[in-house]
């Protein structure tokens, strides 16, 4: 699935023992902790508590190896096997008090040694917050840090410490929305226990929608334009769009979005310039009846991207996924 792509592809967590407690692992950051990375669990222990304002996880495990190890970088995401086996440890701490809540976390990776490569080790520590000034508002943020000893990553240059920063913020009322942030990772930042598909870059990004209800058979329409800069650390453009869009729901949770992506650059190679690529993007999510519970189709025509031979081709995607119910024990 990931061949011919710049990279490597995020899927959810399916296995029970690792969703216990998922909403405490969350943070600002997605990919801050993924269980995931846990690819063949010889044993495995977690103790998780909940207070009235504070909850907490905490997770070892054994992993076998043989999995894959992300090295991330600003164009592609590369690989190593996992070829000794490691133990993976993650903590996460959240305090919530009225408009406030932060969080902490700290995860680690060791890496036995083995004929010809030593031991290695990725340790992350990191705090977060979340502010709610209003029920229309929210903003956040997280720092990161991390330290690698790894002789797998082939970039001898990388810092061996590393940083990774976001702060974004949310609004939405019955008329308007406004969301945006920034981010910054890192060359050298890395997260084992995490999914950090690529680093050595800093993200500005903006949305504006405006809303109108009951409109015709639609009970909503909202036009928005979204805003995307990404830069590596030499200020060269790594991905830039500008995208039009509009957004339509209606009975049945049906929900429509259109969009028109004309001249968005990206870049696939250090030494290359940005390619110039135009989408037309759209997608459907509705929830028909019993049966059927529901379906999500989406579509993009027009420019694809040929990562390996570095240029933009004429193509088409379409993905589709449904939830089928077939009885009141069986989905």
């Amino acid at each position: 699935l990931a061949a011919n792509a710049q990279f490597a592809l995020f899927f959810p967590e399916k296995r029970p023992f690792f969703l216990e407690g998922a909403d405490i692992l969350s943070s600002p950051f997605n990919g801050a902790i993924y269980t995931r990375s846990i690819t063949d669990p010889a044993w495995g222990a977690r103790l998780t508590r909940r207070f009235d304002t504070s909850d907490f996880t905490f997770l070892t495990a054994r992993d076998d190896g043989k999995g894959l190890i992300l090295l991330p970088n600003a164009l592609n995401t590369d690989f190593a096997t996992q070829d000794t086996k490691s133990q993976a440890s993650i903590f996460r701490y959240r305090t919530h008090n009225g408009t406030w809540s932060a969080g902490a976390l700290i995860t680690d990776r060791s890496y036995e040694s083995a004929a010809r490569l030593p031991a290695a080790y990725n340790r992350v520590i990191g705090t977060d917050f979340v502010w709610r000034p209003s029920r229309e508002a929210r903003v956040r943020g997280q720092v990161m840090v991390s330290d690698t000893k790894d002789p797998r990553n082939p970039r001898g240059d990388l810092p061996r410490t590393d940083t990774a920063a976001l702060l974004d913020y949310f609004y939405r009322d019955a008329v308007w929305n406004f969301e945006g942030g920034v981010e910054r990772v890192g060359r050298g930042f890395r997260a084992d226990n995490g999914f950090f598909s690529q680093v050595g870059y800093t993200n500005v990004y903006q949305t504006f929608q405006r809303k109108w209800l009951e409109v015709g058979p639609f009970t909503e329409v909202s036009p928005y334009v979204s805003l995307t800069y990404k830069a590596d650390p030499d200020g060269r453009v790594i991905y830039q769009q500008t995208v039009p869009g509009v957004f339509l729901s209606a009975a049945r949770n049906t929900n429509i979005g259109i969009e028109v992506r004309p001249n968005t650059l990206v870049r696939f190679r250090n030494d290359g310039n940005p390619l110039k690529r135009d989408q037309f993007f759209a997608y459907i999510e509705r929830s028909p009846g019993t049966w059927l519970s529901s379906y999500y189709i989406e579509a993009a025509v027009g420019d694809r991207a040929d990562v390996a031979n570095n240029a933009n081709r004429r193509g088409y995607y379409i993905g589709a996924n449904a939830t089928l119910r077939l009885s009141n024990r069986w989905e």
